[in-house]
């Protein structure tokens, strides 16, 4: 009998130290959190104080210039280099194609309820509303000084903003928007907010760092300017570099001049806007811009109907490294009339020769020209620009070519980029003769999309 009643009391016991613990811990989650805000508060503060003050002269450099394709020869080609042809890759060469490392979470803690309204504004052919604080338009800036801009700022946070900004981040994941175009879309509602230039800049990097991202403020000649820190590199572009990376001035004459900005960034603001398109984005949903494209190969037609909004919004963007056009998404229902098309011309075939049929395809069926003569400078088009554009260059074949085997073969393909040529490399097995790359013990079979009539395995001596 005592020791049934021992066993009761134990279980009676356990409840209530299960319950202390509970309570114990939950007091510990709600004082962590407040200091948590108590930490973000302060270094919100010491931000600010440093915002009014400590601006410092850099020098704007003048961005790189991406180096010129000439056209290459055109004539048929019948060798290919023996098999003993092993190009070894050096040990820091990295492979085209990107893992997906968008991550849509945002974490801004919401202020107290402020009126709101909508504004609605035109994005590449959607019409989208954003919901920001009724008294926003209405906030003054007293002109291009560190204290006018961090009084501007203040009345950003005064009137609830940064609450906001959860509802911008949760629009750019309903569009589909990558980093970049993200940040196109906070411009466009800039401006239809602000009339002047001076609050639209505040105002945009404002935004930009309350989802933490790293862009800041800059005055060059008297003119206020958004700076922001990319993964990869930009050409033509001016920037600074601070703190080991590079701050672009996009939209801003190439050339070298003075600049003052602060050295430390906004609180969990540190990073860096991504170039690569992982995703589609919706753009020009009405679908009542479309051009036509059509063409015959081997009997075949190959028709897809291209997004004009879709070609507005390329050519917003800045030049940058070959492995984002390469690497990109392409919009799902020209990808369906890719495969539409293309797939019966290498239904039944092994590998090597479906690749070799894209190969040819590409080779055959795009007229070649120079982008200084088609745009008036360098720029790679990704794979859908080339049914949109009436001619194209080495980087701009190698890309499509790079989108067609991934998106009809599967096999893996990687770009070797010469000072004025670009070639692909495809993994095809030991089997295949001629000249080849070898990464991390696979063997690369060249394919030069541009080259009219080389074969697999051929690459012109002069980049051997």
């Amino acid at each position: 009998m005592n020791r049934f009643r021992h066993i009761i009391l134990i279980l009676l016991v356990v409840p209530c130290l299960s319950l202390t613990a509970q309570t114990v811990k939950e007091q510990w989650k709600q004082h962590y959190r407040q200091e948590l805000q108590d930490y973000k508060d302060s270094t919100h503060d010491a931000f600010l104080q440093y915002l009014q003050r400590y601006w410092r002269d850099y020098e704007l450099q003048r961005g790189e210039c991406y180096p010129l394709k000439p056209i290459p020869a055109i004539h048929e080609v019948v060798d290919t280099l023996p098999d003993s042809t092993d190009i070894q890759l050096p040990a820091d060469a990295t492979q085209i194609l990107h893992e997906s490392r968008i991550d849509d979470t945002v974490s801004v803690s919401a202020s107290a309820h402020h009126d709101a309204m909508f504004y609605s504004f035109d994005f590449y052919g959607n019409r989208l509303s954003a919901m920001m604080p009724s008294t926003l338009n209405q906030l003054s800036i007293g002109g291009t000084t560190e204290k006018a801009v961090a009084a501007f700022w203040r009345q950003l946070d005064a009137c609830g903003t940064a609450s906001n900004c959860v509802l911008m981040g949760e629009l750019r994941t309903d569009i589909g928007l990558d980093d970049y175009g993200f940040y196109l879309l906070v411009r466009q509602l800039s401006a239809v907010v602000f009339p002047d230039n001076e609050r639209q800049t505040v105002f945009v990097v404002y935004m930009l760092n309350q989802l933490h991202y790293d862009v800041r403020i800059g005055r060059m000649d008297g003119t206020l300017i958004p700076l922001i820190a990319t993964t990869s590199r930009l050409y033509d572009v001016p920037y600074a570099t601070m703190n080991g990376r590079r701050y672009y001035a996009i939209g801003q004459p190439n050339r070298r001049t003075r600049l003052f900005t602060y050295d430390i960034s906004f609180p969990q603001a540190t990073t860096a806007i991504d170039m690569h398109l992982h995703r589609s984005p919706h753009i020009g949903i009405l679908r009542d811009t479309q051009r036509p494209f059509v063409q015959h190969y081997e009997g075949k037609e190959i028709a897809v109907m291209v997004n004009r909004q879709m070609m507005d919004y390329y050519a917003a963007r800045p030049q940058t490294e070959l492995d984002v056009y390469a690497s990109a998404a392409v919009e799902d229902y020209i990808s369906k009339a890719l495969v539409r098309s293309l797939l019966p011309l290498i239904d039944g075939k092994g590998d090597i020769q479906a690749v070799a049929t894209l190969l040819r395809y590409v080779q055959e069926s795009f007229a070649y020209g120079s982008d200084t003569s088609q745009f008036g400078r360098e720029r790679t088009l990704f794979a859908d620009e080339l049914f949109y554009y009436p001619a194209s260059d080495c980087e701009d074949r190698v890309v499509l070519f790079a989108y067609l085997i991934r998106l009809l073969v599967g096999t893996d393909i990687v770009l070797a980029e010469f000072d004025d040529h670009v070639v692909a490399a495809v993994a095809l097995g030991e089997t295949v003769r001629g000249c080849h790359y070898r990464i991390n013990g696979k063997k690369y079979i060249v394919a030069d999309p541009t080259t009219y009539g080389a074969r697999l395995g051929y690459l012109s001596p002069r980049y051997q």
